[in-house]
């Protein structure tokens, strides 16, 4: 059933508020669901990409579950090539999201660490470096948490 409603989602272009509720009243979200999230806060559409990331924060704080893994969408987010998805990003994590959920500093903390270290040798582009440097530091400090 949830298949096909995202089908519809993705073919119709329905907009990320009305499957936002969907996903926030899911006992469990489907990684799918989950995805076509992040496929929104990536978009060339800032209106699209503001839309996916308050999405990102209604999940982060309703779903306990996959507040670790929405986080960690955010840290990736915040060094992101799309300067308006780096600077939302940016804006969510310290307007709302730093000051509502201390577990996420030491996170933030750990991410950001990580991303400075990476300045020493500069070889790969901000997401990839996100993703292999940052989110690796974050699962290393994190291991048997989730």
């Amino acid at each position: 059933m949830f298949q096909r409603v995202l089908q519809a989602v993705r073919e119709k272009g329905i907009p990320v508020e009305v499957y936002m509720k969907l996903i926030l009243k899911c006992p469990r979200v489907p990684l799918d669901a989950l995805q076509l999230v992040f496929d929104h806060c990536q978009s060339e559409n800032k209106k699209e990409s503001f839309d996916g990331l308050g999405a990102l924060r209604d999940i982060i704080s309703q779903k306990q579950a996959l507040k670790k893994r929405c986080s960690k969408a955010i840290l990736v987010f915040s060094v992101h090539n799309k300067k308006h998805i780096r600077d939302a990003s940016i804006q969510l994590l310290i307007g709302t999201l730093y000051e509502e959920n201390p577990d996420l500093q030491e996170d933030v903390k750990i991410f950001a660490l990580a991303m400075l270290n990476t300045l020493l040798e500069p070889s790969k582009p901000d997401e990839e470096l996100a993703h292999d440097v940052g989110i690796a530091a974050l699962d290393d400090a994190t291991s048997g948490t989730e």
